[in-house]
């Protein structure tokens, strides 16, 4: 526009409003400069913002000369109480986080665009720590559409790094990458790849360190030993869920191998084979995590909103939870008799767990078996029955005198 008697120079200024797939919005954009000293390749400096029902983009621009996208700065600043709301132009459902705060400033460079002082505030994780800030980061994109992003902050009050970085990948659209983040005294590794048509490959995982200051910020978890992780696996998406296999590795001390998957239908499931090395009980470690207390704000309001008649009725047992594991351990010591070679099967539906299945050496004899566990008016009922060679029991000391 020019205001009016002006002779001077046509100024930028554009306002907006649309629906774009459903969602309202509305664009706002002006420059100090005439588009004109655009056309003649001088400097331009557009500024404005996009807004959402329930977010904001604000951006500014600085561009040189319209010869070129080099040397181009870009200031842009998110804000909002949910990221569902930019779900539609992201082309994909975000989750229902917030509020936010974005902010970057980056700059367009002959090799590609680099972009520094990122900044992110981010809450209502569905983690017990449930605030994410990174306070510094830097972006690299280059000219073939490689990336190196390093960012660093806390989770709560927990501190939190990562470094990301992709290759430029093959004509198929697809790129290698590798993942490294750091929370507390916990390191995880990722490689895989991205992008569009990625094969079932999925992620090869690689977890080590001391877990107790991750597992506290992520789930309220108290830990008063070092809890020593040191595992591997294929991660792979399923239609409705994940797949671990290939899982191996020493958790606490003891050797873990298996492959474990996890989907969720109508219910949590988790299923699978787990091989676990010599367990021994009186591993302070082992019974350090045996003993912790992971409160949840669900199992807190319901304790304290308890009455006198509800206490007492059992272990509150997550109804969409459904467990089935086939596992075998090596051996276990710290029990009244030493146990060698138990396998059996471990199922949880709803307020039962069923052993079935179950078989081993109990001091040097053989046995096998079944039991199942019920909560019924406050009181635990368990059934069972147990097969031993009745010339084994003096084994025991329970034959005949």
């Amino acid at each position: 526009h020019r205001r009016a008697g002006s002779p001077g120079p046509l100024r930028v200024e554009l306002k907006a409003e649309g629906t774009y797939k459903d969602t309202p919005m509305r664009l706002q954009a002006s420059a100090p400069t005439s588009l004109q000293a655009a056309l003649n390749r001088q400097s331009w400096r557009p500024a404005g913002k996009l807004e959402l029902q329930d977010g904001e983009l604000a951006f500014d621009v600085r561009i040189p000369s319209a010869e070129s996208a080099q040397g181009t700065e870009i200031d842009v600043v998110a804000t909002g109480q949910n990221l569902q709301a930019w779900s539609a132009i992201a082309g994909r459902q975000l989750p229902a986080w917030g509020p936010y705060r974005f902010a970057a400033r980056s700059r367009m460079r002959q090799e590609g665009l680099e972009a520094d002082g990122l900044q992110l505030s981010l809450g209502g994780l569905p983690t017990h720590s449930p605030r994410l800030d990174l306070d510094t980061g830097q972006l690299r994109i280059g000219s073939a559409n490689d990336i190196q992003l390093t960012a660093a902050g806390r989770l709560g009050e927990t501190a939190l790094s990562l470094e990301l970085s992709t290759a430029p990948g093959p004509a198929d659209g697809t790129a290698p990458f590798k993942l490294d983040i750091s929370l507390a005294d916990l390191a995880l590794a990722a490689q895989g790849r991205v992008g569009r048509g990625v094969p079932g490959d999925g992620l090869a995982l690689h977890m080590r360190g001391n877990a107790t200051g991750a597992l506290r910020a992520i789930g309220g978890t108290q830990f008063d030993q070092p809890l020593a992780v040191d595992l591997s696996a294929q991660l792979k998406s399923l239609e409705d869920g994940y797949a671990a296999s290939a899982i191996q590795g020493r958790l606490l001390g003891v050797s873990v191998s298996g492959d474990l998957a996890y989907q969720r239908a109508t219910r949590h499931r988790l299923a699978g084979a787990l091989a676990i090395g010599p367990l021994d009980l009186e591993n302070p470690a082992l019974r350090a995590a045996m003993a912790a207390d992971t409160p949840t704000p669900a199992s807190a309001s319901a304790s304290a909103s308890a009455s006198p008649s509800k206490q007492g009725e059992g272990p509150a047992l997550p109804k969409d939870v459904e467990v089935d594991l086939t596992m075998r351990i090596a051996s276990i010591a710290g029990l009244a008799f030493p146990i060698d070679d138990l396998a059996g099967r471990v199922q949880w539906l709803d307020d039962t767990l069923k052993l079935a299945q179950l078989s081993g050496t109990v001091a040097g004899v053989r046995a096998s078996g079944d039991a199942t566990l019920r909560w019924r008016d406050g009181r635990p009922m368990l059934n069972g029955n147990a097969s031993i060679a009745a010339h084994d029991l003096a084994k025991l000391g329970m034959g005949s005198a």
